[in-house]
C-alpha cells in the first residue's frame, strides 16, 4: 500500500499530513495555501489555477513543502 506524505515547513514549525492518494495530498496543500494566502501574499489575488497558486505561494513565502510517496510494508 502506498501513502502520500505532505510536509510543510514554515516559520512556526512543521506540519505533516498523510493521505491515501496523491490527489488528497495535493488538495490538502491547496487548502493550506488558501488559508494563508492573504496573510503572506500582500493582497495579491490568488490564482484560480491550483498549480499556479501553489507555485506562486511557495516561491514568494519563506516556506517549503515536500510531497513524497511511501510504500507501507505488510
Amino acid at each position: 500500500m502506498t501513502i502520500w506524505i505532505l510536509t510543510i515547513e514554515h516559520r512556526h514549525g512543521t506540519n505533516v499530513y498523510a493521505h491515501q492518494t496523491k490527489a488528497g495530498a495535493e488538495e490538502s496543500l491547496m487548502e493550506y495555501v488558501d488559508e494563508w494566502w492573504d496573510s503572506e501574499m500582500d493582497g495579491a489575488k490568488i490564482p484560480e489555477n491550483r498549480d499556479e497558486a501553489i507555485d506562486r505561494y511557495f516561491s514568494s513565502a519563506v516556506e517549503t513543502y515536500y510531497l513524497q510517496d511511501v510504500e507501507l510494508g505488510k
